[in-house]
């Protein structure tokens, strides 16, 4: 029916949006990489299309499929998937490190720990699908008894966030997201839609310095 709703009508508002159906989704993801980058983020590469199933429906000119690449000064890079297509639907966030791996599924409320550990031989085909399997249990187990205990929810990081956010305003004290986080994914994410949508944003944007993101946290701190 959402869908139904934009691709139906070139009035609906999501088409005035500068990036017209990512602006509506790609914070959410956005945000979960901004956690991990520098401010200095020296590298943004967008590349934005229609699927062919969005292209048979005819009308909309949306684009439904976007890859980003994302470095900052540190060399930390990031890659960014948002899809339509996907099939079962995905939201998962992988972290790599030098030692370690993480993978979380958003969906399913599950973090998959991925140990650097190396194998011999005929070991590497049995050790690390055990582990999975180890770590999928962990979360069943972890999962059914906050079920039993009525801590699951369905939209848990919202309520999160949510109870965060009037902490901060009762308490006084940090905002739910850090206003480094929310900065750094607006200006990521005007970069984004100034490569794919450029007639709609205008130039591109320059890289912000340390010392602009310091004056703009400081003007979002006293609102």
């Amino acid at each position: 029916m959402y869908a139904g709703a934009f691709l139906g009508s070139r009035a609906h508002w999501l088409h005035e949006l500068p990036g017209q159906l990512f602006h509506n989704i790609i914070s959410h993801g956005i945000a979960k990489l901004a956690e991990f980058l520098d401010d200095d983020v020296r590298l943004i590469v967008a590349a934005a299309h229609r699927s062919p199933q969005l292209s048979h429906s005819g009308g909309s000119d949306l684009m439904d499929e976007l890859r980003v690449l994302l470095r900052d000064k540190h060399d930390t890079t990031a890659l960014f998937c948002f899809s339509t297509q996907f099939r079962p639907a995905l939201n998962r966030l992988r972290i790599y490190g030098p030692r370690n791996s993480l993978m979380v599924d958003i969906l399913t409320g599950t973090l998959v720990r991925n140990p650097g550990a190396s194998y011999k031989s005929y070991l590497t085909y049995f050790i690390p699908p055990l582990n999975n399997a180890r770590e999928y249990f962990r979360n069943l187990r972890l999962n059914v008894a906050n079920f039993i205990r009525q801590r699951l929810y369905q939209d848990f990081g919202m309520k999160e966030l949510i109870e965060r956010f009037y902490n901060s305003i009762r308490t006084g004290g940090p905002p739910a997201i850090p206003y480094r986080e929310i900065i750094l994914t607006a200006r990521i994410m005007d970069e984004i839609f100034a490569q794919i949508y450029p007639p709609r944003t205008g130039k591109r944007l320059t890289p912000m310095i340390p010392e602009q993101m310091d004056v703009q946290v400081q003007s979002a701190s006293t609102i």
